[in-house]
């Protein structure tokens, strides 16, 4: 995909994004037009990458399109402009801990509810990024029914992460791709430059997606996790961002370390696939 298609692709989702859009709602070809003399104006090149930009979007499942030349917003596309990053979310919560100041935590400031955040949070104790957030799991399903995350304060390793966070995105200047590893509190990085099939990459997303939802050990909250990681790292590898592509996977390597046994079946379904492996540095097939 080149820059012309991604920068187009971009502006649509942000489109339905500021139009604070519902599944189904529509974008006119007279949208797309307005949408495109508006600053920064398109050139001519990326006005006639707007076909292949729906094309792309519509192959990735965010939007839909019809004869008429409308396109819809799908529930994917939904999903991922309505949902802040959790590895975003993650990186501000450590952020507030590590300040002191935890005492006020809102769920509407991070664009979820307050269970999404309890999830998120629970996955973060379960990293060992903090502790003593007090997550009470009952009922079927053993869903999250209440949790103090304003009592919780953040472990060596949640400032590890943070620091290690902000180290790879400096050393985004000089490499491609810089593999993160979180190992006890110790950050350890290797640099590789990684070349292949973008169509490829996406298909090994899908079956690694497929794979673990066929994991029985894992729980629904952390399979929705991973699978959203995922995501966030195909759009990031598809758009070429490397600061995006290395926070969605120092997160994820992050949340299957504190996940136990079902964290190693998650890394042997990812170790499977030869291109995801080797973003992850995981070892290869």
């Amino acid at each position: 995909m080149n820059n012309d298609i991604s920068f187009v692709a971009k502006q649509i989702m942000k489109w339905f994004e500021f139009c604070n859009s519902s599944v189904g709602d529509i974008m006119s070809s007279s949208h797309l037009l307005s949408l495109s003399c508006k600053t920064p104006i398109w050139t001519s090149q990326q006005r006639k990458a707007i076909p292949a930009a729906i094309e792309h979007l519509v192959e990735q499942g965010y939007i839909t399109a019809t004869e008429n030349d409308y396109i819809r917003l799908a529930q994917k596309g939904y999903d991922t402009l309505h949902m802040m990053n959790s590895s975003e979310i993650i990186k501000l919560l450590l952020e507030k801990y590590q300040s002191g100041d935890a005492s006020n935590i809102d769920p509407a400031e991070y664009g979820v509810d307050r269970i999404r955040l309890l999830e998120i949070v629970d996955i973060m104790e379960k990293g060992n990024l903090i502790k003593g957030a007090s997550i009470t799991r009952a009922g079927q399903g053993n869903k999250i029914v209440y949790g103090w995350p304003e009592q919780a304060r953040i472990t060596l390793q949640g400032i590890n992460y943070l620091q290690g966070r902000s180290a790879t995105m400096t050393n985004q200047t000089t490499y491609n791709i810089s593999d993160s590893s979180l190992i006890g509190s110790q950050i350890g990085t290797l640099n590789s430059q990684l070349n292949f099939n973008q169509t490829s990459f996406s298909d090994e997303i899908t079956q690694a997606i497929s794979g673990i939802k066929a994991i029985p050990e894992l729980s629904q909250e952390n399979m929705e996790t991973i699978i959203d990681l995922l995501g966030q790292i195909s759009i990031a590898v598809q758009s070429d961002n490397k600061e995006e592509q290395t926070e969605a996977k120092f997160t994820l390597k992050g949340v299957i370390k504190g996940m136990g046994n079902a964290g190693i079946k998650v890394i042997g379904v990812l170790s499977g696939l030869a291109n995801l492996a080797k973003f992850l540095g995981f070892p290869a097939p």
